[in-house]
């Protein structure tokens, strides 16, 4: 069964319904709006967006549940440059340097879940933006 959570004010994920029948949760979709991520003039909506992917991580954990992780705009540097960590340069080259490190934090922290026995939902974070023929990956 996959449920499915886009962030938003209404979004309540440790109430959520899948397709409205409360069914156990097996894999969970959340999908993150990568435009505040990457645009300075967005950073507290961006902080709040990472605070509801932090809360939805832990949600995902406590009902045993996947978590994949989906977005446009990649975390570190853009196809444009690769000088645009924390988006130093053209606004939307990348996540801002304090999104990066807000979501950097969690990632840590799932490790540290992990290396302590217990797994950790994240199964992946998919994202596109990149226009090339490259995957990457975060160890």
């Amino acid at each position: 069964m996959i449920c499915f959570a886009q962030f938003g004010p209404q979004v309540d994920v440790a109430s959520a319904q899948c397709n409205g029948r409360g069914s156990p949760r097996r894999v969970w979709v959340a999908a993150l709006e990568t435009n505040s991520l990457s645009l300075r003039s967005e950073e507290e909506a961006a902080s709040r967006q990472l605070d509801w992917l932090r809360r939805t991580v832990d949600a995902a954990a406590a009902a045993g549940a996947s978590l994949l992780v989906f977005g446009h705009i990649a975390p570190g540097a853009s196809h444009v440059d690769w000088d645009s960590m924390g988006a130093s340069g053209w606004p939307g080259g990348g996540w801002t340097a304090r999104a990066q490190e807000q979501l950097y934090v969690l990632l840590r922290r799932e490790a540290e879940r992990e290396a302590g026995g217990a797994p950790s939902p994240v199964v992946a974070l998919l994202f596109g933006h990149l226009h090339t023929g490259v995957v990457r990956r975060l160890s």
